[in-house]
């Protein structure tokens, strides 16, 4: 065989190859998607928050500057950690969700992520979102109501805006 004859059928083979997952892709692409089960709605709830920062000072004492190097030498020791975000989610009266989101980081200094969904009938629900993010104990930091009417199939994403401080249905 030639060397020509060799690099015409290494091109040929790698052509065909390459020709079987095109082939696949093409076909997968049409295959139907929804969303959510057909006859229902689908409500996710998400954000990524940052909690109120806590922090937990105290005094250092003179003997306990003269120890650091200079660079580091403040007068007050502060913790800064974030709380966790705790979340409860009602739909019509009902409460589908209570949870607590962690901060994230080494530090716990970062923000809580959080991405729940809900498989809902369609129709007209009433939706209440509360949440906490300082260190109080009771009550919530941020309260969010609305009536919401879903159709069959359809997608309603519950976010948090932090620029607005405030809860958004998209």
């Amino acid at each position: 065989m030639s060397r020509s004859a060799k690099r015409l059928f290494r091109a040929a083979l790698a052509g065909g190859l390459l020709s079987v997952p095109a082939v696949l892709i093409y076909f997968a692409s049409d295959a139907p998607y929804a969303a959510s089960s057909p006859g229902k709605s689908l409500i996710k709830l998400t954000f990524k928050h940052p909690g109120k920062i806590a922090e937990d000072c105290r005094e250092r004492t003179p003997e306990e500057l003269a120890r650091m190097p200079v660079h580091m030498r403040k007068a007050k020791d502060c913790e800064r950690t974030r709380p966790p975000v705790h979340v409860e989610f009602s739909l019509d009266g009902r409460v589908l969700l209570a949870r607590t989101f962690p901060a994230t980081g080494i530090m716990k200094d970062g923000p809580s992520y959080a991405y729940e969904t809900f498989l809902v009938s369609p129709g007209s629900h009433k939706i209440v979102v509360d949440m906490r993010d300082s260190l109080r104990a009771e009550g919530f930091d941020y309260t969010f109501s609305r009536d919401l009417t879903l159709d069959p199939g359809s997608v309603a994403v519950i976010d948090f805006d932090n620029a607005r401080q405030s809860f958004v249905v998209r």
